[in-house]
């Protein structure tokens, strides 16, 4: 997820790929499943959703435990146990394909056009962590111009996602996270590189993210990403006690995400 030249998602459609492509519908169809057992029973207040970083609260990639998530679990259940929730993410999702689940299924409220009969009760607070994909996407040539190009792009998708949320959701608060800072290599000696080619386009998205936030009264931004940069001796980099792969936060770091939800 942090190299390699995937296809950018440039609107709604289903994910996985080649790679993973039957067990991510697998796992859509269960995420769909949990949101109409909920709308049978007391509805949802809560729910999340995202990609890896936000499946992560379930200590999952794609439906499947995964070291990285290893007590990620016990942070969320300490934090948001005692409300009526749902993590609605799956690992590698752009933009475009949680635009897609949101119209076949994981919208609470609505049937599979996503406009059509409503029943039970809509959610407090929704959730919402995605795009980073996208730029990993979109750095197909490790090009720092290229990556400020797909920022407005990127930032265009997200503002769909939430116009869904919107009109579906009128009564739910939306809350949008900043992109969290991340690396764009692999290697040990770059993954912590901070800021690295993909920084502008990261604050550049952000921005937009604000703006919209600025626009809309029902959306709220918050920013989560200033733990995880620390101060070196050089300059700053990203906190690998955090984030030890350089762009999932591990229990130490989704700890300190959840305590600036309260």
């Amino acid at each position: 997820m942090l190299r390699g030249c995937p296809a950018v998602v440039q609107r709604p459609e289903p994910g996985g790929g080649q790679t993973w492509g039957s067990l991510w519908r697998t796992y859509h169809e269960t995420l769909a499943d949990e949101v109409k057992r909920a709308q049978a029973g007391e509805g949802l207040d809560l729910v999340f959703y995202g990609d890896s970083i936000t499946e992560n609260w379930l200590g999952t990639s794609v439906g499947q435990p995964w070291p990285g998530g290893a007590g990620v679990a016990a942070v969320y259940q300490k934090h948001f146990g005692k409300f009526n929730s749902a993590v609605l993410a799956i690992a590698g999702d752009q933009v475009g394909n949680l635009w897609w689940r949101l119209l076949h299924g994981e919208l609470p409220l609505a049937d599979d056009q996503v406009l059509g009969a409503r029943q039970g009760r809509a959610p407090r607070v929704a959730v919402i962590l995605i795009g980073t994909n996208d730029l990993g996407a979109s750095d197909c040539h490790r090009n720092a111009t290229e990556l400020l190009e797909a920022a407005p792009g990127i930032a265009q998708r997200v503002s769909a996602v939430l116009g869904v949320l919107r009109t579906a959701l009128p009564q739910t608060h939306l809350l949008l996270q900043l992109l969290l800072p991340r690396g764009m290599d692999l290697l040990p000696f770059l993954r912590f590189k901070w800021p690295n080619r993909g920084t502008n386009a990261l604050t550049a998205i952000n921005a937009r993210f604000q703006a919209m936030a600025d626009e809309h009264a029902g959306i709220h931004v918050i920013d989560c990403g200033r733990p995880f940069v620390e101060r070196t001796a050089t300059g700053t980099a990203i906190m690998s006690g955090l984030m030890p792969d350089g762009l999932h936060p591990n229990a130490a770091g989704m700890e300190l995400m959840a305590e600036l939800f309260k």
